[in-house]
């Protein structure tokens, strides 16, 4: 496997995950957040854990990546839209669970589900199209 393309293209996945949540819970969502104030930790208590959020996300992503590398070397866009459907569709699960467990309303669950697959499948054509770009630029050492 070639390091340098992947961490390349897991930095892209990186930034389109940041972008995309940011989209998704301080525009998309807000109306479904603000609905449920007592499910939400105040924002003053979030901004004090950003730290963790940025941990989530890189290591999100770095394991997202290199589990749709692993073993594919000629990995096109579609098989990455493919792979990140089926991550996306395991991650159902997770919801289904915490869903079960927390008092939260179905519509943030229903909302976080659908969301996270098309982030997944986002990530996974991201991925894809850059690691086979900086594939082939000369020059990219192993």
């Amino acid at each position: 496997m070639r390091f340098k393309p992947l961490l390349g293209a897991a930095f892209a996945v990186l930034i389109f995950n940041i972008a995309f949540s940011v989209l998704v819970h301080n525009v998309l969502l807000k109306g479904v957040y603000d609905a449920a104030p007592e499910f939400f930790r105040p924002a003053e208590e979030l901004n004090s854990k950003i730290v963790l959020m940025f941990l989530g996300w890189i290591i999100s992503s770095l394991v997202f990546c290199l589990i749709v590398a692993d073993g594919r070397e000629g990995l096109t866009v579609a098989e990455g839209a493919r792979i990140g459907l089926w991550i996306g569709l395991f991650m159902v699960a997770a919801h289904l669970s915490l869903y079960a467990i927390l008092p939260m309303p179905s519509s943030v669950a229903v909302s976080w589900v659908l969301t996270d697959v098309v982030a997944t499948i986002g990530s996974g054509v991201i991925f894809a199209a850059v690691f086979r770009r900086l594939k082939a630029v000369p020059g990219t050492p192993a």
